[in-house]
């Protein structure tokens, strides 16, 4: 009876041990994180024994080498290969990493609000301005048109003024011609008459 029982003993024995080796065997590449906890201890060796040489915070993204049972073996974002406690990684990011994540983001978000809000209203005032500047222009424009119909208007009114003044100066100088002429009839005509009366009587004027 006891030397069955010491036979079925190495037996039990091995198969413990293959198990074992499987728990620590390399992982495939997993990524988790450290949990919500102030600091994880990461230490050389599997025990935990000797004081951690590094910790790390809450969120922090660590890669799965290889797990032994409660530990487990990873490799830190720098580099960093250690072990720690299976117990404080998690497969997703932590509440208060995902929190600071998001209130980067809120951050970037309201950053980028605020210039997008800059940019509209220096757009606004331009757009303002713009609509000042077409405003007078379009005062001026309909200002000088009214000054150029009343220079038109003027224009023509001058015309015909220097129209009716040149009808009176042609019509005086008319006047003046006729008067003259008439002048010079008479004058001629008189002139005629006593050269041919002196003629007749010898050089003597007779009336």
């Amino acid at each position: 009876m006891n030397i069955s029982r010491d036979i079925e003993r190495p037996g039990i024995w091995l198969l413990a041990l293959i198990a074992g080796s499987c728990l620590a065997g390399p992982a495939m590449a997993q990524t988790l994180y450290v949990t919500d906890v102030l600091q994880l201890g990461l230490h050389d060796t599997e025990d935990l024994i000797n004081p951690p040489f590094r910790s790390l915070p809450s969120g922090s993204k660590v890669e799965v080498i290889a797990t032994s049972g409660p530990y487990t073996r990873l490799r830190t974002a720098d580099g960093s290969i250690g072990w720690a406690k299976s117990l404080y990684l998690v497969s997703e990011k932590p509440a208060r990493a995902r929190l600071a994540s998001l209130e980067q983001q809120n951050s970037a978000l309201d950053a980028s609000n605020k210039k997008l809000r800059s940019q509209l209203a220096d757009q606004s005032q331009r757009a303002r301005n713009l609509e000042e500047q077409t405003a007078e222009a379009t005062a001026l424009t309909s200002a000088n048109h009214s000054e150029l119909q009343r220079l038109r208007i003027a224009n023509q009114a001058l015309e015909i003024e220097v129209s009716k003044q040149g009808i009176t100066l042609s019509l005086g100088w008319l006047a003046a011609a006729i008067g003259f002429a008439i002048a010079a009839g008479f004058g001629g005509g008189w002139w005629w008459m006593d050269h041919s009366i002196r003629a007749r009587h010898g050089g003597f004027r007779i009336h």
